[in-house]
């Protein structure tokens, strides 16, 4: 007889770590899951989803139920396994010990610790399996349910805490991959959402260009210098040293104010073209690039040069680098719609996209057919592979270099042509 009721205990405790179960992994799948999944799987008509979808929108509906059903469970499951351990031992201390001991141990790990590593990991099956249930609970203890709502909203009440969820960033992000997979928008728009939630955490020295990178021009640069390095380094803009030391940045120039001036004749060949340069913003390298691009609106800049710790150049951030970390790449090559840019009488930019018909016909010059149709087509067969910056070719007196790629494709190409090989030309054509 004795044993009739420690039988039924261990029949009851084994029911209360199942139902431990159940409750813990329903808690951990509604929490984990998105209201956007459930909000699709209801669209496409998936049992339950309607159930599921009425608690993951209200859960201070379900949560109070959750609770109280957990916390009696674990109660009765501490009482049975007390019961247990009294009938198995005569010290009233040890069996409380011994009690204490296993139901911690199995409801932690089969209660809490599995069923919630379940639930977490599928949240969308664990949810429509349990939706259901838990509703029902929840009408069926409502009368105390809502009496524990009530005062818990209270309480918050009188410590100022709202009622308004706040939704996380992490919740933003994984909402607009749930729409993307939906194909409620491209794979553009959804990289361009994240982009912009990216853009709030980044610093300057995380965008900018570093200053190994960077090509200085000295204070007192004339115009054909500038070509001289222009034709190398073809940049939208320049930093200004005032000396040999490179950390003396005083101003910036915009090649495009270069040659603008350039090609309304209002500047000479020996002229210092770093009269028309720009005033730089100084700023750390640890400055959030919300607060810059907000700086540079209000200055009207587009430039600022970042330093380090120690006050040493760290490199220089532009507005466009700030908009790419938000649009994606944009092309900022200044002759980008100049297919021939002429530098001097000699020096040609040209674009590696130029037919080579047209570039014969207008540097009168004559590279021979191929298997090509542009310049940069003809450098890739005679290089006989892709070619990098700074590459060069002879063709005969005349000298090509690569000074722009994008990306596998030749950009610019710098042609040199002596004079004399254009007087051999004119002589030929007369």
């Amino acid at each position: 007889m004795e044993q009739e009721p420690t039988g039924l205990y261990i029949t009851l405790l084994v029911l209360c770590v199942i139902l431990s179960a159940m409750i813990s992994g329903s808690e951990a799948a509604l929490l984990s899951l998105h209201r956007a999944k459930v909000r699709a799987m209801v669209r496409r008509g998936v049992s339950g989803a309607k159930t599921a979808s009425q608690l993951v929108e209200n859960p201070e509906a379900y949560l109070p139920t959750i609770l109280l059903i957990n916390n009696l469970v674990n109660t009765a499951a501490a009482a049975l396994a007390t019961a247990i351990a009294l009938s198995i031992v005569s010290n009233q201390q040890q069996a409380v010990l011994l009690a204490t001991f296993a139901v911690t141990s199995i409801l932690l790990l089969f209660g809490e610790a599995i069923p919630k590593s379940i639930g977490v990991r599928y949240p969308d099956i664990v949810t429509i399996i349990f939706a259901r249930p838990i509703w029902i609970l929840r009408r069926i203890l409502y009368p105390i349910t809502g009496v524990l709502n009530f005062i818990s909203k209270r309480i918050l009440v009188i410590f100022g805490s709202s009622d308004s969820r706040q939704v996380t960033e992490d919740e933003l992000r994984s909402m607009i991959m749930l729409v993307r997979d939906s194909g409620a928008i491209t794979e553009v728009e959804a990289n361009l959402l994240d982009r912009v939630f990216r853009f709030g955490d980044r610093q300057i020295r995380e965008v900018m260009t570093p200053r190994i990178e960077l090509v200085f021009i000295e204070r007192g640069t004339t115009l054909d210098e500038f070509f001289d390095i222009f034709a190398k380094f073809p940049h939208s803009r320049f930093p200004v040293s005032s000396s040999k030391d490179e950390n003396d940045i005083v101003a910036v120039l915009s090649s495009k104010d270069v040659l603008r001036e350039f090609s309304s004749k209002r500047i000479a060949e020996n002229s210092d073209v770093t009269t028309l340069s720009r005033p730089v913003i100084f700023v750390p390298e640890t400055k959030p690039v919300v607060d810059l691009l907000g700086e540079l609106q209000r200055s009207g800049q587009e430039m600022v040069v970042a330093v380090d710790e120690f006050g040493q150049i760290a490199g220089i951030a532009t507005m466009t680098q700030l908009f790419e970390e938000v649009m994606g790449p944009i092309n900022e090559d200044i002759l980008a719609d100049e297919d021939f840019f002429v530098l001097n009488d000699t020096t040609y930019l040209v674009d590696g996209g130029a037919r080579i018909t047209d570039v014969n016909d207008r540097l009168d010059i004559l590279i021979p057919d191929g298997e090509y149709e542009t310049l940069g087509g003809f450098l890739v067969e005679v290089l006989g592979r892709i070619p990098v910056i700074g590459d060069e070719y002879r063709l005969g007196e005349i000298q090509m270099s690569i000074s722009r790629m994008r990306g596998m494709r030749v950009g610019r190409v710098r042609i040199i042509i002596p004079t004399e090989s254009l007087v051999q030309n004119d002589d030929l054509n007369n």
